[in-house]
């Protein structure tokens, strides 16, 4: 398996910039063009989610609104066709008519992407925690290996490698 190029990461830093984008925008249409058709999500506290329209009504809520969303410590990992991307992140919302500022909530979160027939890559599982990357690192590890037959552990744990509790 090859590694990822820096082009191949900016690509899918891009598409992270571009989901941020459409939920702080409140443009939640256009999260689902972000995802693979058959895309899968766990979001904490919440039922599993499958494909574009379910992802899609999970941002329709319109209260509270997301303020602002930052993303650190990004790892990618993967080959030219498949990648993982783990990232911490930060979220604040607005809440409609409380002018204090809410506290922010933070966690990590963990992508599998796909490229598309486009050549495009678009996130075909997607899973975020307000606990430690850890806590759940092996389930993210089952999932991407029985979603990819080009991924392999070693990738996964590569991107996990600096990770600690």
């Amino acid at each position: 398996m090859s590694s990822l190029t820096s082009n191949e990461k900016a690509e899918i830093l891009d598409v992270q910039r571009r989901w941020v984008d459409a939920e702080v925008s409140g443009n939640v249409g256009r999260i689902g063009h972000l995802c693979t058709e058959d895309v899968v999500s766990l979001p904490q506290g919440a039922v599993l989610l499958r494909g574009r329209q379910a992802i899609s009504s999970l941002w329709s809520i319109e209260d509270p609104r997301i303020a602002s969303i930052d993303n650190s410590d990004v790892e990618i990992a993967g080959s030219d066709a498949t990648a993982v991307k783990v990232a911490r992140f930060e979220t604040r919302f607005a809440v409609q008519g409380d002018s204090t500022t809410p506290q922010p909530v933070s966690g990590y979160h963990v992508w599998i992407l796909r490229r598309n027939e486009g050549g495009e890559w678009r996130v075909a599982f997607f899973i975020n925690s307000t606990i430690s990357v850890w806590s759940f690192y092996r389930v993210i590890a089952r999932i991407a290996l029985a979603r990819s037959s080009s991924f392999s552990a070693s990738s996964l744990r590569s991107v996990f490698r600096s990770r600690s509790e």
